[in-house]
């Protein structure tokens, strides 16, 4: 199997203005008591304010930092808040709570390039030497609808840039940041707007970008017309599950106080993979040694 290499990192909007754009257009910060979920009668989320994206870089009392917008947690895997519970406690035993959601993810992109090396099999299928392909230089992208249907063929020489809703889309669900993730826990919340579950919004969910990659003979599973096209080539498919996605950590917002802060928001990780085929001199022994001793059976 080759081995597959990605370089990633998040891309904000070149103008800050575009954040705002994102808060403006959110109906639902009219209406956030229907959000409220309750995963226990302890493990509360309710009563959110929706929180803008400071306009610079620098903080103010009611906006949500920029170099917050997102976090890298691995080599390629990234967090994007879109909900955090800040719990203060200041120096003189006083406490406060309070929710708010985060409409950055929105407006976020993320870029990358990777490369593949892959062995060169003899016909014995011994490694002899490695041949190597990179997204930048000489591999085909095709990148793949969730029905398996091609979205886009990208092909070498840039970098690859995908906006966060256009992974939602590719995941095969363009409205998932409102969707109801059933598999997470009814609302205990006595009358609640939505029973079945949280507000991927308020949960967080998972998003997985699977990269799967083959030389020319590799017919590879994915995009249904990827094997028309010549040279190497790897297909890029996104999918979504849903699954608390969390972090948390803490903070002096304010002098003499101490901040908890509860995170929930998307985790986007890398899949790779893919296969090489070569001819196996051994199975093609095989298959005549088997013949040969079928064709030698005695016939009644």
């Amino acid at each position: 199997a080759p081995y597959i290499k990605t370089v990633a990192w998040p891309v904000a909007p070149r103008d800050p203005a575009d954040f705002q754009r994102i808060y403006d257009v959110q109906t639902i910060c009219d209406s956030t008591r229907i959000l409220d979920y309750w995963h226990s009668e302890v493990e509360q989320y309710q009563n959110h304010y929706c929180l803008p994206v400071c306009s610079t870089k620098f903080a103010g009392p009611n906006c949500f930092r920029q170099q917050e917008t997102y976090v890298k947690e691995g080599s390629d895997e990234f967090f994007f808040p879109t909900q955090v519970v800040e719990h203060t406690s200041a120096i003189d035993g006083s406490e406060h709570t309070q929710s708010y959601l985060i409409h950055s993810a929105e407006a976020m992109s993320l870029e990358f390039f990777y490369g593949y090396e892959a062995p060169l099999l003899d016909f014995f299928g011994t490694a002899v030497d490695y041949e190597s392909h990179s997204s930048t230089k000489t591999l085909t992208t095709m990148i793949c609808n969730a029905d398996g249907t091609l979205w886009k063929i990208q092909n070498s020489g840039s970098f690859i840039r995908l906006t966060l809703p256009e992974i939602f889309s590719l995941a095969g669900d363009p409205d998932i940041l409102d969707s109801i993730q059933d598999s997470l826990g009814v609302n205990m919340k006595p009358k609640a707007t939505f029973r079945e579950g949280p507000v991927a919004r308020v949960s967080g969910f998972s998003l997985t970008l699977s990269l799967q990659c083959g030389s020319r003979l590799q017919r590879l599973r994915g995009c249904a017309d990827a094997s028309s096209v010549d040279g190497p080539v790897c297909t890029l498919s996104a999918r979504h599950s849903q699954a608390w996605s969390s972090r948390e950590d803490d903070v002096d917002l304010i002098s003499n106080t101490t901040t908890h802060r509860k995170f929930h928001g998307i985790r986007v990780s890398f899949e790779k993979g893919g296969e090489a085929e070569f001819w196996d001199f051994h199975r093609v022994f095989l298959a005549l040694v088997s013949m040969l001793v079928l064709m030698r059976l005695p016939k009644r």
